[in-house]
């Protein structure tokens, strides 16, 4: 009993570090690799490797420094590649129809 009780509190102080982490970055523009693995849920080795083949919007203040991101640049690159769903589809047709 007391191990499952010092579970549920080690969970309830990591959820919380969580929140606080969260709402740290709410408020913030610019975002430190932690920051912005936090923020996207990668893994701040996969973002070192996104930023090294140029595919996620990095800042650092000299080369070979820490590397930046602005929050409203990785909301943007998050959501950049919407898959099309069926009823996208379905409305392009039924536009389409009623054009002609």
């Amino acid at each position: 009993m007391v191990e499952l009780n010092e579970k549920f509190k080690k969970e309830e102080v990591d959820g919380l570090k969580e929140l606080f982490k969260l709402q740290a970055i709410s408020s913030k523009e610019i975002l430190t690799i932690d920051e912005a693995s936090t923020f996207t849920g990668y893994s701040k080795s996969y973002l070192y490797k996104l930023n090294c083949m140029g595919s996620v919007p990095t800042y650092s203040a000299s080369k070979g420094s820490k590397l930046f991101f602005k929050k409203k640049e990785l909301e943007e690159w998050l959501t950049s590649h919407k898959k099309i769903s069926s009823i996208d589809i379905e409305n392009e047709v039924n536009e389409y129809l009623l054009k002609k």
